[in-house]
Parts: C-alpha cells; structure tokens; sequence
C-alpha cells in the first residue's frame, strides 16, 4: 500500500532514587573503612593464634614464667637452664615476630594507600569527563541515562576509597569531600601521595610520613581535614594511630620485661649490642623487633644462676609477674 513499515525506537529515560543513592555511598564509605581494618586486624590475630592454642605471645610468657619456677627450685639443674634459655629464646622470637609484623603492616598501608590513590584519580577523571559528556548530549536533546549510570557508578567506587557527597546543578554533578573540597565537576582534581621508607620512628604529621594533598604535592593536605572515611581513611588511622599504638605498647612490654630481669641481677634481654635501652620515653623505639636473648647467657647458661651483674638472681618466676 506504499507505507513504510519500521521501529520507532523510544528515548532512554531514568528513573532513580538520588536519596536512596546517596545513603548507599555513604554507607560504601563505612563498610569499606571498617573492612579494610578488619583484615589488617586478621593479620594481627593469625599471628596472635587461639587463646588456647598455646602459640600466643601470653603463652610464650606463661612458658618462661613456668621454665623459671622449675630453675627457681634447683637452679643449679643444667637441664633445667637450658630450658630455661630456651623459653626465653622462644619469648624473645615471638616479640620479633610481632614486632616486625606490625612494623611491616604500617609500611603495607603505605603501598595500599598509594594504590588507593590511583584509583580514586581514575574515578574523578572518568566523573569530569562524563559530566562534560551528559551536558553536552543533553544539550543537543539526546539521551544521557546510559552515561548517568556510568557516572553513578564511578561516584559509587569513589565512595569506598573516601567519604563523598554530591550536589546536582541541572545535568552535572559535583563530587566534594565531606568537608566541602571539590573534587571533580566538569574538571578533576588530582591527589597526591608520597610513599615513604617506613621507620619505627616514622610518624604523620612532620615524622617522615606522607598527607594526601589536592591539586598538586604541594597543596592542600586533605588530612587536616578530619577523617576522609572509606578506605583510604582506615588505612591512615592503621598508619598514623592504631599501629603506633601496638607497637608502642608491644616496645614498652619488651623494655619493662628485659628492666625487671635486670632489676634482678640477671641481664637476660638485650638488644642487639648487647644493652638494654635506657627505661625513659622515646629510647626504646623499635625494641621489640630487635629484642634478643643476651649473647652472653645464651653462650654460657649457667648466668641464669650466677647472674650478669655480680649479684645472684632470685630465678623467682616473680620477675615477670604483671
């Protein structure tokens, strides 16, 4: 009949909840800064091992304190000191392990951190370069859901890595950090972060450790902020607090422990020229990585009887009471 036969096709239109989107990627930012702790955390406990599983640093004291209480009765008993010795061995190996654990997880941070940061910059430069696209298609009156979505979808990533909030004028979206700093509308900024060689002494700010500055190395430190959220905060609060914290007391422990032998009249702990850090803030930085059973009894057992220091121990398992 000479009419054209064909398929109309119908413009793409998007129907969304940008409430609904919004809690999720504020709740990206929680879960994935609780996650990430989480399974630094796990590192720490498969270390740790069961409580009952007689491999923990507790246990490995318990087992001194017991080797010690033998010797305290006979402690004359060659056997017996060399049991003792190897307690104190096995104490001093634990304190390492986790010592250098904890050290080596601050410097994992670092690393994860900086991969972080990759990614956040890929999200913000994929965010501007979609805004420029959606404005300009919507202008021509063609459809933007498809590149909406892909928007949404860079905003959501984003939101696991830092915590985020947005605000909509017409078509384009302006991504900004939870303290107002723009980060990406129809251009992006970019983030800075510089990886440092980790140090027992290494701290933020002024200690060696790197911010994350906007713009460029120089600019404005996002951590003055307050917290970022998401991943990237929770791998800063591991670097800058929670790690700090663990070793700092696992330092303390290892320099109380090695001071009460010494206090009586046995220098059983040492570091590795052979001393014991002086007891006063700040000296005994990193003792628990390097802390070491003193070369000389581990060469001649029998100073588990006679002492180090001219005086007899009591070989009372009371030196390593709490």
């Amino acid at each position: 009949n000479g009419q054209s036969v064909g398929v109309q096709s119908a413009t793409l239109t998007r129907i969304v909840n940008q409430t609904l989107i919004h809690d999720i990627d504020q709740q990206n930012s929680v879960t994935a800064y609780a996650n990430i702790q989480q399974a630094y955390f796990q590192q720490i406990q498969n270390l740790q091992g069961s409580p009952t599983g007689g491999t923990s640093l507790p246990d490995q004291v318990t087992s001194l304190k017991n080797a010690f209480t033998q010797l305290s009765q006979s402690p004359n008993d060659g056997t017996l000191q060399a049991q003792a010795l190897a307690a104190a061995q096995q104490t001093a190996g634990q304190i390492n392990r986790f010592g250098n654990l904890l050290n080596s997880m601050r410097a994992q941070t670092e690393s994860d951190i900086a991969a972080g940061i990759k990614i956040v910059n890929n999200d913000l430069n994929a965010i501007a370069k979609l805004n420029v696209q959606i404005t300009s298609l919507a202008a021509q009156g063609q459809s933007t859901a498809d590149l909406e979505d892909k928007r949404d979808m860079a905003i959501n990533d984003l939101s696991k890595y830092i915590k985020i909030t947005t605000a909509t004028n017409g078509k384009q979206v302006t991504v900004l950090t939870s303290s107002g700093q723009v980060l990406a509308s129809a251009v992006a900024e970019t983030l800075y972060f510089t990886s440092s060689n980790m140090l027992p002494t290494s701290f933020y700010p002024g200690g060696g450790l790197s911010g994350i500055t906007v713009g460029s190395p120089t600019g404005p430190d996002m951590l003055t902020k307050g917290n970022l959220g998401g991943q990237l905060g929770g791998l800063l609060d591991l670097r800058d607090n929670v790690l700090p914290k663990y070793v700092a007391q696992l330092d303390e422990f290892s320099e109380n422990l090695a001071v009460r032998f010494q206090d009586e009249g046995l220098t059983l702990f040492t570091d590795r020229s052979g001393n014991i850090p002086a007891n006063t803030a700040g000296s005994y930085v990193g003792f628990s990585s390097y802390i070491q059973v003193n070369p000389a009894v581990t060469a001649n057992p029998t100073l588990l009887q006679q002492g180090t220091t001219g005086t007899e121990p009591s070989n009372s398992s009371e030196v390593i009471n709490p």
